[in-house]
């Protein structure tokens, strides 16, 4: 079995190589520069610290109960938590980049709730707690129980903050409505206003501006583009005009430094739109 398997794993990952290798080829580069380098984002500690806290909170149940069945795997579970360990793996090498989201805990967690419940049936949770058994796993319902209550919690608060951002959310949207629904181009933080108007973006600031920093984007473009006005429009989330009242977050989707002084000096600032992040509209200066 485990030259078998690991037979069978040297085969995907070559096929899998190949194919790749096939693609970057036929894109002269293209593949490997947009599918690998430009997920190579900033690491930082807080990231994982961010990732950890909630795992813990929504997870500690089924990580436990995992746990606990792991001590009494089988050869047939074995193949499960072998899957769910990579999966953990590729977790902790991810989590910690910078614009990482609560999605990249889903395969993580699909896996160490199937051990779990492969633990469950083969400690025989179930027949035990319908029959009242004297034995220490009916105690596993304890932790099982907690992990229900949270994320049933969870899930209504996010509903709830959703319930109240969304009438904000709109006004947002019909506040940007006439500066993005106009001929020429338009550079925004504001991603939902432009997908829904222009179903595209131009420029994606949080990504573009990890792109610029780690130099594998080049700025100058854009730069061109700003100190030569040829965008209509450009909403940002910071007020140019303004010192910088926080220190620099990577997470905040922005601009280079010689962009936002570009703005500074060929825009001029026509309106601020309050919702649940602040924006800023930008026209062209008229000489």
């Amino acid at each position: 079995m485990p030259k078998r398997a690991g037979a069978w794993i040297a085969c995907v990952g070559l096929a899998g190589a190949g194919i790749a290798c096939g693609l970057n080829a036929l894109t002269h580069g293209g593949f490997f520069e947009d599918a690998i380098f430009a997920n190579i984002n900033p690491f930082a500690w807080f990231k994982l610290g961010q990732q950890a806290q909630y795992l813990l909170l929504t997870a500690a149940g089924v990580i436990l109960t995992a746990t606990v069945g792991a001590w009494h795997a089988s050869r047939r579970t074995a193949p499960l938590y072998l899957y769910a360990g990579l999966a953990t793996g590729v977790w902790l090498l991810t989590a910690p980049k910078i614009g990482s989201d609560l999605n990249y805990q889903v395969e993580m967690m699909l896996a160490l709730a199937i051990c779990a419940g492969c633990a469950l049936d083969h400690l025989e949770f179930f027949p035990s707690l319908f029959t009242a058994r004297r034995t220490w796993v009916t105690l596993l319902q304890m932790p099982l129980l907690l992990h229900v209550a949270l994320n049933v919690l969870l899930t209504a608060r996010v509903v709830a903050e959703r319930v109240i951002l969304e009438p904000f959310k709109a006004q947002e949207t019909a506040i940007l409505k006439p500066f993005v629904d106009r001929p020429g181009r338009v550079l925004s933080v504001q991603y939902d206003s432009l997908v829904q108007e222009r179903g595209r973006l131009e420029v994606e600031p949080l990504i573009y501006s990890l792109l610029v920093r780690s130099g594998l984007t080049d700025p100058t473009p854009v730069l061109h583009d700003l100190e030569t006005r040829q965008f209509a429009t450009v909403i940002l989330a910071d007020n140019v005009f303004e010192p910088a009242k926080t220190p620099e977050d990577l997470e905040h989707g922005t601009l280079a430094a010689a962009q936002l002084a570009a703005v500074r000096n060929n825009y001029k600032l026509v309106r601020r739109a309050d919702g649940p992040n602040d924006v800023y509209i930008y026209e062209p200066k008229r000489d």
